[in-house]
């Protein structure tokens, strides 16, 4: 039977219909779908074992910065240019920030997009 401590009098109103009244310092039953509501704001188990509440959240790379990135939007470009499927390229003709964010998995903003673009289409034009 899991029961949950609080530092405070508090009553929860939970999302699946059950109302747990909290007296400071004094062990509640919780009912098991309850638990992690009440983990969330601050409701300690008596029997000291607390789940880790962000073990669900996916691990986030930092983005490359540099030459790194240039590279890795370089590449991004010639692939897009390979594949030339519909929605890879914005009006101007200019890959889609979003089909950008997709293949190098980082924002790029239309700034750099555009400055990386024009070295792109440079360096394209002087290997014909």
């Amino acid at each position: 039977m899991p029961e949950y401590v609080l530092n405070r009098t508090h009553t929860h109103r939970s999302t699946h219909g059950h109302i747990i009244n909290f007296v400071k310092g004094q062990p509640v039953y919780v009912p098991p779908v309850c638990v992690q509501e009440v983990l969330m704001f601050g409701a300690e188990p008596t029997d000291g074992d607390r789940p880790d509440l962000l073990e669900d959240l996916p691990h986030l790379e930092k983005a490359p910065e540099g030459v790194e990135r240039e590279v890795a939007l370089l590449t991004a470009f010639e692939l897009l240019e390979n594949r030339n499927q519909r929605g890879d390229f914005t009006g101007q003709g200019r890959p889609a920030p979003k089909v950008l964010r997709e293949i190098c998995g980082f924002d790029v903003d239309t700034r750099e997009r555009d400055a990386v673009w024009e070295k792109y289409q440079t360096a394209k034009g002087e290997a014909q």
